[in-house]
């Protein structure tokens, strides 16, 4: 499942994106008469209508597509009015805006400016040199952050560890998340900190990383596993949240994109782009879906923060800042092992992986699944959208069950339940998700966004 702007909509309502840094981050500035505002000429306007079309230019007036033809038909269209801008594309290719169903955008830019970059890093040892450099400018005490860290990119094939970080740490705590969110690394400082050692249970839902001997590698997989350590690393600041979402809404627009689904917000995140938009700065098209926790308390807080926020269709700043939903985790990820699945999990696709009790690890839910489905009961009596992140095939399974049951008891359609990731569908999955697509999503009116998950 994925955000779409559906394919009516092309004609009407889509920013462009252009393969020129000036078309997407300057201004629109209409004309006060102008049938057109901006103008793109001598191009390949990749139309992605019915027909796949491909047309010479296009005109567009306040961010709406108003006509798409040669150049000729577009100049005669807008006429040839002073303030009218006009882009010659040299041949270069013009796309409607990208939209990306899934990004973390407000804590990716912080991550970006004030962390740790490490998404390119090649080897475990390019890690520990890098944070080596962040602590040369960092005093004594204070946190390092970093992530983007992916074993399956170094050159190692492991994990990086406490006993890595340590010989450049020794005075300060040390947190590098992963790619996937779902598991970091802690050094020892750190963990002291928390005080996670040998004799520390896993919490239920989490998992602590252990060595041959069970003292803990560093590694800490999922929420209730990580929080001993995060909840210690200072708060984002308001500033640095909005300056981090400053920062990557360029990085999104010098590739096209022009609309992101931004899931698992809290207040601090909303309040930025909220900010940002009314000084006028929010460039993108922003869905979020509020973090709705894993209690029924943690629901009934994020269900007072939608009441306090316009609700679909409403949006803020014309559909630049929507309120589309919350967002539940139902398991964990492939890449720590974590999603609830049926059948042990495996290690290099051979070796069955061993928990520590010496079980076989079908990973475990996030939320208990009892209060999972009364969690989804309350937001769909309420009219709330519910996105729930759900990677192995018994999760999606309680998932899609679940939505089946809440719909039958009270049949709300279009309200659009989705599940995010969806990796390892089973048959019975897709069999319920392809009966709930068709007997509960009515038509819809043109140029209606359709944010179905992400």
């Amino acid at each position: 499942m994925a955000i779409t702007f559906r394919t009516i909509c092309l004609y009407r309502k889509l920013t462009v994106a252009t393969l020129f840094a000036l078309a997407l981050q300057t201004p629109l500035l209409p004309a006060q008469s102008s049938a057109a505002d901006l103008v793109l000429l001598h191009g390949r306007i990749l139309t992605v209508d019915a027909r796949d079309s491909v047309a010479q230019a296009i005109a567009i007036r306040r961010g709406f597509i108003v006509k798409v033809g040669s150049d000729a038909e577009v100049l005669e269209f807008a006429g040839n009015v002073p303030g009218t801008r006009i882009i010659d594309l040299h041949g270069h290719t013009a796309t409607p805006g990208l939209i990306d169903t899934h990004a973390h955008i407000a804590d990716g830019g912080v991550e970006e400016l004030y962390g740790v970059k490490l998404s390119d890093a090649t080897s475990v040892a390019d890690i520990v040199a890098r944070v080596k450099a962040k602590i040369v400018l960092t005093k004594p005490g204070e946190w390092v952050t970093g992530s983007g860290w992916d074993e399956g990119k170094l050159s190692d094939h492991r994990y990086v560890t406490a006993a890595d970080l340590d010989a450049v740490s020794p005075n300060n705590p040390v947190w590098l998340t992963h790619t996937t969110g779902h598991y970091g690394v802690a050094n020892s400082v750190a963990l002291k900190l928390a005080h996670i050692a040998a004799p520390t249970a896993d919490p239920n839902a989490g998992t602590i990383d252990r060595d041959s001997h069970g003292n803990p590698t560093g590694v800490l997989k999922e929420e209730s596993a990580m929080e001993p350590v995060t909840r210690l690393i200072p708060s984002t600041t308001p500033e640095q949240m909005r300056e981090g979402v400053l920062y990557i809404q360029k990085v999104l627009l010098s590739e096209g994109i022009t609309a992101v689904k931004d899931p698992d917000i809290q207040q601090v995140h909303w309040d930025a782009y909220k900010s940002i938009l009314d000084q006028g700065q929010l460039r993108e098209r922003i869905c979020v879906l509020w973090r709705a926790g894993s209690t029924l308390e943690s629901a009934g807080k994020a269900l007072a923060e939608i009441k306090a926020v316009p609700r679909l269709p409403a949006t803020l700043g014309d559909d630049h800042l929507l309120s589309c939903g919350v967002k539940m985790y139902m398991d964990g990820s492939g890449g720590a092992r974590t999603g609830w699945v049926y059948d042990d999990w495996l290690r290099n696709a051979t070796t069955p992986d061993i928990t520590s009790t010496g079980t076989g690890n079908r990973g475990y839910p996030q939320i208990d699944p009892a209060v999972y489905r009364e969690m989804v009961r309350f937001f769909h009596r309420n009219g709330v959208p519910v996105g729930t992140h759900a990677v192995g095939d018994r999760a999606m399974d309680w998932v899609v069950d679940t939505y089946a049951l809440v719909e039958k008891e009270q049949p709300r359609p279009g309200l659009r339940h989705s599940i995010i990731h969806a990796n390892l569908p089973t048959p019975h999955a897709l069999d319920v998700m392809a009966d709930l697509q068709k007997n509960t999503t009515p038509g819809t009116r043109k140029c209606s966004p359709d944010f179905s998950g992400g």
